[in-house]
């Protein structure tokens, strides 16, 4: 385009055939992803909630099981881990258990 040879409206045109999830589309969109890509996940969220919602019906909100988590999108936050001291306590238990047998 500096030289002279491709004009400003070509150059868009190029650009614009470009995938999306390309290093291009990702600069550009942040996500990489197609339309097709976020119905596909559409399509496993519903498919997860119809066979959790067939799997529990007739039984006691109390023997339900959770409901399925939505798949994560570009995007979103992800997820923190959270350990608590409990958690940290137990494991160096187990560790210790384990060093001790050999």
């Amino acid at each position: 385009m500096y030289r002279g040879r491709l004009g400003i409206w070509k150059a868009a045109r190029l650009a614009s055939q470009l995938p999306p999830d390309g290093a291009v589309g990702r600069a550009t969109e942040g996500e990489g992803f197609t339309i097709t890509d976020h119905l596909l996940l559409t399509v496993i969220d519903y498919l997860a909630g119809a066979n959790w919602q067939r799997a529990n019906s007739g039984l006691a909100r109390t023997k339900q099981s959770k409901p399925p988590e939505p798949v994560r999108r570009p995007g979103d936050a992800k997820a923190k881990l959270a350990i608590t001291a409990a958690q940290i306590e137990a494991w160096r238990q187990r560790k210790a258990e384990t060093s001790g047998r050999g």
